[in-house]
This record gives structure tokens, C-alpha cells and sequence, in this order.
């Protein structure tokens, strides 16, 4: 293993270990800050002179399948990394900077299931739960910042519903972040008109009775969800925001 390899290993280790839920690269001068997210906040964690980074972004580019000559427009890549028995999808991507690159890894553990009532701090809480998703219509919203459990809840809560009842069920994400079973999943490509939008008027016709929006981006969708939700669709619509969205036009339907 050369030093670039054994390098990235040590970062991704100590990431996982400190159970992050992303790693930063910001170039600052001769220096490169490396920053954790851990339980929704950035957390500093060490630092590496220009000349160690570069070597170390061509390395992780070149592994998630990215132009490595390529360092004037942002690039997305994914890869795999694995320690021990614990396996983890990593999703990169690189903003381009004055003299260099910035780098963002998102980490996302490939888990056994979690049983939904591990993830509340009171039974009466999953009690609601349970009451709110035994409705034949409606939508149950998630919101709060990146790395709080959204995700991570909305998959327990499928995973607890299929055990109960076979349901077609179907996913729009970006990314798809854990590969679940009898579900149907549906990869977000915004460059290929598939947002958000358009795979929810898709999977309408495709005679669900669960959906579940891996986020809300835009009015345009917020609407669109609202009122299936509303109008009679046998679908229970499970969404997710990663901050409160302020929408001009009141959204009908959405009591």
C-alpha cells in the first residue's frame, strides 16, 4: 500500500470510526482543512499542506471514477469503502476553486435493518408513528439538516411496514443510499429530466401504495405531493426536507 492509499485510509477510518456523516476538503492558502460532520455538526479534524492534497484528490477522484484532468467544472463520482465486517457507499464530489479543488465525501453505511422503535426516545412517539402510517392516505414530512436521522428513519419505517404487509413500494432518491428489498428504487437524474417531479408523476401510474421523496426540492413538487395526498390516491406519501421551505403560494391540500 503507497502513502496516497494508506493516506485515505486513515481519513475514512478515523470518518467511520468518529461515525461521520461527510468529510470536507477546504483549501485555505498552503493549507487543506479536513472537517467531519458528526451528529449534524462540522467538526474540525486535521489539516494537510497543498502539497499532500493534491496527490490525495487525484487518488480519490480517480477511485470514484472521475476526470482526473478535469478540474475546471464540479464532478460527481461514488465508490466503495470497506473496514472489517462494516461496509460503506461513498458518494464524492469536487467544486472547482481558484487553484485547486474543493472535496466533499458523504458517507453512507450499508446497515442491517433498524427496528423503528430503536430510533425514538419514547414509545408514545412510535405509537403515533405507527397510527399516522396505518392511514390509507396522507403524507408524513421529516424535516431537519443534513446528517439529523432523516434517512435513516424513513428507511426503518418502510422496512418496518413491508415486515407487517406486503405493499408496492416505491422510492425516489439522490442517491439511492442503502439497497432495500422488495422495493422498488428509482435513481434522481436531474441531467436526464428525472427530477423529482417528474418520477413522482411516473411512479403515480405505477399503482403504489407507498411513495417515499428522498427530498422536497421546489414548490413545483411540494404541490404536486400535497395533492396526491390529498385527492384520493391510496398512497401514503413520505418526504424529506432538509430545512423548512418558505413557499410563496399557499399549497392547497396541505391540512
Amino acid at each position: 500500500m503507497n502513502f496516497v492509499t494508506q493516506q485515505s485510509e486513515d481519513i475514512l477510518t478515523k470518518a467511520t470510526t468518529q461515525r461521520s456523516s461527510d468529510i470536507h476538503f477546504c483549501p485555505e492558502g498552503d493549507s487543506v482543512h479536513i472537517y467531519f460532520r458528526i451528529d449534524g455538526y462540522r467538526t474540525f479534524s486535521s489539516s494537510l499542506t497543498r502539497q499532500q492534497y493534491t496527490p490525495l484528490l487525484s487518488y480519490f477522484k480517480f477511485t470514484s471514477g472521475m476526470d482526473i484532468g478535469e478540474t475546471l467544472t464540479p464532478q460527481d463520482g461514488k465508490s466503495q469503502y470497506v473496514s472489517g465486517t462494516h461496509s460503506y457507499d461513498l458518494r464524492l464530489s469536487t467544486l472547482p476553486l481558484e487553484e485547486t479543488e474543493s472535496l466533499a465525501i458523504r458517507i453512507l453505511p450499508q446497515k442491517e435493518d433498524l427496528p423503528l422503535e430503536s430510533l425514538f426516545l419514547f414509545p408514545t412517539q412510535t405509537n403515533q408513528l405507527r397510527k399516522w402510517i396505518g392511514r390509507h392516505t396522507g403524507i408524513i414530512l421529516f424535516t431537519g439538516p443534513t446528517g439529523s436521522g432523516k434517512t435513516t428513519t424513513l428507511y426503518a419505517l418502510l422496512q418496518t411496514l413491508l415486515k407487517e404487509q406486503s405493499y408496492q413500494t416505491i422510492t425516489l432518491e439522490d442517491p439511492i443510499e442503502q439497497r432495500l428489498h422488495d422495493i422498488l428504487q428509482v435513481q434522481v437524474n436531474e441531467k436526464a429530466g428525472m427530477d423529482y417531479y417528474a418520477g413522482l408523476k411516473a411512479a403515480l401510474r405505477h399503482d403504489p401504495d407507498i411513495l417515499m421523496l428522498g427530498e422536497i426540492r421546489d414548490e413545483k413538487t411540494a404541490q404536486f405531493a400535497f395533492h396526491a395526498a390529498h385527492t384520493g390516491h391510496p398512497v401514503i406519501l413520505i418526504g424529506s426536507l432538509n430545512k423548512f421551505l418558505i413557499f410563496p403560494n399557499n399549497i392547497k391540500g396541505a391540512g
